[in-house]
């Protein structure tokens, strides 16, 4: 098995792995809108697909007190 032949293996299962994130990434967004308990409250749907909002929070408006 030469280099070329282990790049081009490396290739294709790179390229299994990103369907298979992306794929992830679109069934949960579905759940989470659709069929997650707390789907039926209203609210930026952009936050409840994503931790955006949390990290936000978490990183900016955290006050450190000592």
């Amino acid at each position: 098995m030469g280099l070329f032949d282990v790049i081009a293996f490396l290739r294709a299962w790179a390229g299994v792995a990103a369907g298979a994130a992306l794929i992830y990434w679109v069934t949960q967004a579905v759940y989470l809108l659709y069929f997650h308990p707390a789907a039926k409250f209203r609210g930026p749907k952009f936050a409840a697909v994503s931790y955006t909002t949390y990290c936000y929070h978490w990183l900016v408006l955290t006050q450190i007190s000592f």
